[in-house]
């Protein structure tokens, strides 16, 4: 068997990148206007700024322009190329207290990067006081789709049950865990639920399902709820004259005829079946509403079933009585106008509008849902003003978003549709152990729902994890504070008032959250592990969305009313109770819709509103202490800059040094520690790590000599009466190395061009003693000139023994070959190999076109040869490959350029063949070897040749 193989270092190439200003020019320019704002910065892994505080600017940078000249200066400092090609702007805001938002999106090669931003904020001067910068680097991807978006379609459109629409899709860039993938977004519009999903444009996996309805649990009329209380002014519609309403796609228009019927329910049989409508793309059609929609052909057949007139709606006809009083709310067009509809005792299969004879909607006849639309009609109002009146916000969306309501159909729970903009209440009754209201009896719920609407369309923050946590507690906050507003109750219980049996109960309490099995504390009782959230569902409450929302629930409840928590002590945002709750709900209101980003976690979610409380409040530094401090109760400490080398080192012989930058704890800390810890659990050594200056502290650490896992973990004591631990902040491995020993392909075919090949790959541990836990490849980079496309899929091996060769677990790469590729020509596959996630080495493939790997063994060189070593120049492993036409007495041997021996590889009679060996210099008969130029010699029989290569370190 011939199979070429060689060895490349994994070498990380620093490019200069112009004369682009870095963070110490950040700092001289916040100190050139003064001491008054101190300077506060946090880097990523890769030094680049995430969160910056302080005087950036001069005054007057309230327009984009300006803002886009700042971002070109110090683009370095931030970790992007260009202004131009890398973000777009998404949205600006001026507040009407004088601050000035900006919030760029990420691109790549022209394509969004989902949920990647830059967020720029300014003070009341006009000075850019802050910066979040969530931009996603080192992209490498193919943005050619390889399957059409007709495929992605139908692998998801199955997942949403119910009568489904594809509402918007777009070809975009997704990034998770620093590997970036191709994918087509779909939005996906059914009833009651809607979800987004991310499809893998090369390998149509689906890599993200991200849910898009939420659950929680002109006339004026007057009104009764539920729970009895009256209601002296409801805004509804005497008569069938309102405008609306468009709470679900109507697909077809008066003005665009079609084979099935229109919205005039009349027939159109001349008319020709055509995508081509209204001002949408192609591919869409425009509904009656003036939105864009997209669906297959097929799914239009069902439209002519019974009277050949196309039905698409769930929503009644429009009402034709003009006697009668409709919960219809058109009295404050710019805040949106409210539709209020009954599914009472279904699930959604029967809609009918809430009515009345008179101007009194108070019918004791659960069946006319009078009572329940009058609440919710009543509170979604009521809300919709708390957030113009107190945050100068119009309606779900700032721009007069119509809303839709449902109330009373079949179930304990609520709803909020973010694609349709349509919320929903459920009719109650016995609920597992409960018997409850209408679940819009209670305020805070209608409330809860109504932020809900609003997050999505601003923070968008992605129902899911601790981004959907952060999602429900935003809800929680804003539904006590509409409550509060309309009721003056000052409870932190949450849903108590629909609760029958028990009487008294909660969903949820922010001041005190274990008291309904929610955690007060990051990784405390309770507390939903983020082990699960590598597969969000509703099993796992879509990776504790509603259980750990009690954490920044806490630091709310903190901020409002102060006290001591786990030992913090925060004080209230004002000594007047009042005061304090107008500015924690300013506070979590801008952080919400200005600061925030759709997959923030909740160290990311402290960071900005740390931002908020500076911008917002500069004249009170005790507002950005109490933020502090609350988040460190709850265990969302500072997340230190940390700076740990991570991948393969050597046993016995190089010293790790680590870094660690805590200036985001202030003057609080006493005294910092590093542990190390072997892969059974072992403490190794503890290491007291020195200070540099007033924020910086090192360490370092000869890593002993023998094969094993190495773990990081750091410890710091704060105000000398708290230790806080940040668990595993890094890992190397000295066990190895990890190399391909060989490869395959199934069927061993003749590779030839236009050939599509599954490759296997057997990797060999060539350490001595250490195990290598968690081994993964992939494939980085492959010969484009000749290879077509290379899967882009993960290969599993598991924990490999030292001396251990394995093959893959199962799967191969798949290889196409263009059909113009010569035979002849030396392909290559680059491949990584992980472990545990990091990148340790890399090795590379190559193989022939128009051979087969499995050589007749009679097949022999028709002369001696000494190939050009593979790679050169090569760290620390490189391949010496040789051809014997003839049996031979064979040596092998490696000098430096003072002709000292280095190393006999060889030194054995062989059989005429192909040959090949490899040497490894990070362990030459027991030595390091320098980085230089070095001569390798062959001697066989006569036959005597020497050639060069070049080690790097």
């Amino acid at each position: 068997m011939r199979k070429k193989l060689c060895y490349l270092s994994f070498v990380c190439v620093m490019t200069q990148m112009g004369q682009a200003k870095t963070v110490d020019d950040l700092i001289l320019l916040t100190k050139s206007f003064g001491q008054q704002n101190r300077f506060r910065v946090t880097t990523n892994g890769n030094n680049k700024i995430k969160y910056i505080h302080g005087l950036l600017s001069e005054p007057n940078y309230q327009d984009v322009h300006s803002i886009q000249n700042f971002l070109k200066v110090y683009k370095r400092a931030f970790g992007f190329r260009s202004v131009e090609e890398d973000l777009v702007l998404e949205k600006t805001f001026q507040s009407s207290s004088g601050q000035s938002h900006f919030t760029f999106n990420q691109k790549y090669k022209g394509l969004h990067v989902l949920y990647h931003d830059i967020k720029v904020h300014t003070n009341r001067n006009g000075q850019i006081s802050s910066i979040s910068n969530q931009f996603a680097d080192n992209i490498i991807l193919d943005i050619t789709p390889s399957i059409a978006i007709q495929t992605a379609l139908a692998t998801v459109k199955p997942l949403v049950s119910n009568r489904t629409y594809l509402k918007n899709e777009q070809l975009a860039v997704y990034v998770e865990k620093e590997n970036s993938f191709l994918v087509y977004e779909l939005n996906l519009a059914g009833f009651p639920i809607s979800k987004t999903f991310l499809v893998d444009a090369h390998s149509g996996k689906v890599i993200k399902e991200i849910m898009q309805t939420v659950d929680d649990g002109p006339a004026v009329g007057q009104g009764m709820t539920n729970l009895g209380i009256f209601v002296d002014e409801l805004q509804m519609y005497e008569g069938s004259g309102f405008l609306g309403p468009d709470l679900w796609p109507d697909y077809l228009c008066e003005e665009f005829c079609w084979e099935y019927g229109d919205c005039d329910n009349e027939n159109y049989d001349n008319c020709e079946l055509s995508f081509d409508q209204g001002s949408c793309d192609e591919g869409f059609i425009e509904d009656c509403s003036g939105e864009c929609w997209n669906d297959e052909h097929f799914i239009y057949s069902f439209w002519a079933l019974g009277d050949g007139a196309c039905h698409t709606n769930a929503q009644p006809d429009h009402p034709n009585t003009d006697s009668i009083y409709y919960l219809v709310d058109q009295s404050a067009p710019d805040l949106g106008h409210l539709y209020t509809l009954s599914s009472y005792s279904t699930n959604f299969s029967s809609i009918f509008w809430t009515a009345s004879e008179d101007t009194i909607f108070d019918s004791d006849d659960p069946s006319t849902s009078e009572r329940s639309g009058a609440e919710t009609h009543y509170y979604l109002r009521r809300g919709l003003d708390y957030f113009y009146d107190e945050h100068d916000y119009e309606g779900v969306d700032d721009s007069g978003r119509r809303l839709g309501v449902v109330v009373d159909f079949i179930g304990c729970n609520a709803y909020y549709n973010h694609l349709f903009d349509v919320t929903s209440y459920g009719l109650g009754g016995e609920c597992n152990n409960w018997i409850t209201h209408p679940w819009s009896a209670d305020p805070d719920i209608v409330g809860h729902e109504l932020a809900h609407g609003i997050t999505f369309h601003s923070s968008g923050l992605l129902y899911q994890n601790h981004s959907g946590a952060l999602n429900e507690s935003l809800s929680d906050i804003f539904g006590y504070l509409i409550e509060y507003n309309i009721t003056g109750n000052t409870s932190w219980g949450m849903a108590t008032e629909i609760f029958i049996h028990p009487e008294g109960n909660s969903l949820r309490d922010l001041s005190d959250p274990p008291l309904y099995s929610d955690p007060d504390r990051l990784f405390g009782p309770f507390y939903v592990a983020q082990t699960s959230y590598d597969n969000p569902n509703p099993s796992n409450d879509y990776g504790g969305v509603h259980t750990n929302s009690g954490i920044p629930n806490k630091v709310f409840y903190l901020l409002v009313e102060g006290g001591t928590h786990y030992g913090w002590e925060i004080e209230p945002l004002n000594d007047d109770i009042d005061i304090s709750r107008e500015m924690a709900a300013e506070l979590v209101f801008v952080w919400n819709t200005q600061y925030l980003s759709a997959t923030d976690d909740f160290w990311d979610a402290r960071a900005k509103m740390l931002l908020v409380a500076a911008d917002y409040f500069p004249d009170d530094p005790g507002v950005w202490w109490s933020v502090f401090n609350a988040w460190s109760s709850v265990g969302v400490y500072p997340q230190v800059d940390i700076s740990i080398p991570s991948g393969y080192f050597i046993p016995g012989v190089d010293t790790v040094n680590v870094t660690a930058d805590i200036g985001s704890y202030g003057e609080e800390i006493s005294s910092l520690s590093l542990s190390i810890t072997s892969s059974d659990s072992t403490i190794l050594d503890t290491l007291e790590m020195s200070q540099l200056n007033d924020e910086l502290y090192d360490a370092s650490y000869p890593l002993p000599d023998h094969e094993d896992l190495f773990y990081f973990s750091l410890h710091l004591d704060v105000m000398d009466t708290l230790t806080i631990d940040h668990g595993s902040i890094g890992q190397l491995i000295t066990a190895g190395p990890i190399e391909v020993y060989d490869f395959s392909f199934l069927g061993d075919p003749v590779i030839l061009p236009g050939e599509t090949l599954a490759m296997s790959v057997e990797l060999l541990n060539s350490g001595v003693s250490g195990i290598v836990p968690g081994v993964t490849i992939e494939a980085i980079d492959h010969d484009t000139t000749c290879l077509a496309s290379v899967s882009n899929n993960s290969l599993f091996y598991g924990n490999m023994d030292p001396q251990e060769i394995l093959e893959q677990e199962a799967g191969f790469f798949m290889i196409s070959i263009d059909d113009d590729c010569d035979t002849g020509h030396e392909a290559y596959v680059v491949l990584n190999i992980m472990v545990m996630s990091d990148i340790c080495w890399t090795d590379t493939i190559s193989f022939a076109i128009g051979e087969q790997l499995i050589i007749d063994e009679e097949s022999i060189p028709k002369e001696f040869s000494l190939n050009n070593s593979y790679p050169n120049p090569f760290n620390p492993i490189t391949t010496l490959s040789y051809e014997l036409p003839k049996n031979a007495m064979v040596n092998i041997t490696i000098f430096d350029l003072m002709g000292r021996i280095v190393n006999n590889l060889v030194s054995i009679r062989q059989d005429a063949g192909y040959k090949s060996i490899k040497w490894n210099a990070t362990n030459n008969q027991g030595q390091p070897v320098s980085a230089g130029l070095y001569l390798y010699t062959i001697q066989a029989g006569e036959y005597r040749q020497t050639k060069k290569m070049i080690l790097l370190k």
